[in-house]
């Protein structure tokens, strides 16, 4: 969504840029995009966490 509203005001604060393209259908590709992306990195990146330290007399189920 950060991406959509990025794109969309650079469109709107750039003087020719909303004559070549439309506002909105540039920010909506922009969203789109970074959804995209951002639901298909945790794929990609490693888990940086170390694994959860279980202590005696705690359950672990």
């Amino acid at each position: 969504m950060a991406l959509g509203l990025g794109v969309w005001l650079t469109f709107i604060f750039m003087p020719g840029w909303a004559d070549l393209f439309p506002q909105q259908l540039a920010g909506l590709i922009g969203a789109f995009t970074g959804m995209v992306f951002g639901s298909l990195a945790p794929q990609y990146i490693a888990n940086q966490q170390d694994e959860v330290v279980h202590y005696q007399g705690s359950k672990t189920e």
